[in-house]
């Protein structure tokens, strides 16, 4: 498939899939909100397009492709857990960054829902299937589908660059285009972008960006800077920024070790 038609695509998927939730999620308050239905329904539809974008449904001629294009490939445990402790760090240092910023700088208020109007079980299946559908559709549609297939084109460092600034303007749209916004928008897709081309594999940063997004909905967005102080903000960068650094290099070893024994393919 042209690269231009994959973006397209990965646009289109991360796009639809957002909406389709948004208006499940929106009928469902507004019409039952003791009963939370659109995270069942939204579970079966997340299922059912993850069975079509790993070639297990859909057109077989391009069954192979799109089963390599995600590229959910199943990890080693001890590199699933290092990358995983990898990207947890990283976003625990960003979070840092943005509770830093939020008390350096004016930043745009981050609004969110008023779930304080609902039921408790209602808000917590929400809180959880929000950042999982948000996971699932960026890791699989820019991770695996555009980044897959730039690597091969220009090397993993500008494959992870390029794929960044690609996402920025959705992002923006939706967050804003605050120089904060941006920059932690950046740095965060490069991480998730960095996760996937050492380990070939989008299953752990699908994990730990569901789980960094409900870090954010959770504790990060509402009231930043009233939660934690400037050096606690500035210890969880560098804490967390280092642990996170030795991880990373632990996954670009494992990579140069799979290289050289044939065990995966270089870019």
């Amino acid at each position: 498939m042209k690269i231009l038609a994959v973006i397209i695509f990965a646009f289109l998927l991360v796009g639809i899939t957002g909406g389709v939730w948004s208006f499940l999620l929106l009928e469902n308050l507004r019409t039952s909100p003791a009963l939370p239905w659109c995270v069942p329904v939204m579970g079966v539809l997340l299922w059912i397009l993850w069975q079509y974008l790993s070639g297990r449904w859909g057109p077989r001629r391009s069954a192979g492709y799109r089963s390599q294009a995600l590229r959910a490939h199943t990890l080693p445990a001890g590199t699933f857990l290092t990358a995983s402790i990898a990207g947890l760090c990283a976003v625990l240092s960003l979070a840092g960054l943005w509770l830093l910023l939020s008390r350096l700088t004016v930043m745009p208020a981050h609004l969110l829902p008023p779930f304080s109007h609902y039921p408790i079980l209602t808000v917590a299946l929400i809180l959880l299937m929000s950042p999982l559908v948000n996971a699932i559709a960026e890791e699989a549609a820019f991770r695996g589908y555009v980044q897959g297939a730039l690597e091969p084109r220009m090397g993993g460092a500008a494959a992870i660059s390029v794929t960044a600034l690609l996402m920025l303007p959705a992002h923006g749209f939706t967050q804003g285009f605050a120089w904060q916004v941006v920059l932690f928008y950046l740095l965060i897709d490069i991480v998730f972008g960095t996760m996937a081309y050492l380990t070939n594999s989008i299953v752990p940063g699908i994990i730990i960006h569901a789980a960094g997004l409900l870090l954010f909905l959770t504790v990060v967005w509402p009231s930043p800077a009233a939660r934690f102080s400037l050096w606690e903000s500035l210890g969880a960068v560098v804490i967390f920024g280092i642990a996170s650094v030795v991880a990373y290099a632990q996954l670009a070893r494992h990579r140069r070790n799979s290289l050289l024994h044939g065990e995966i393919a270089p870019a």
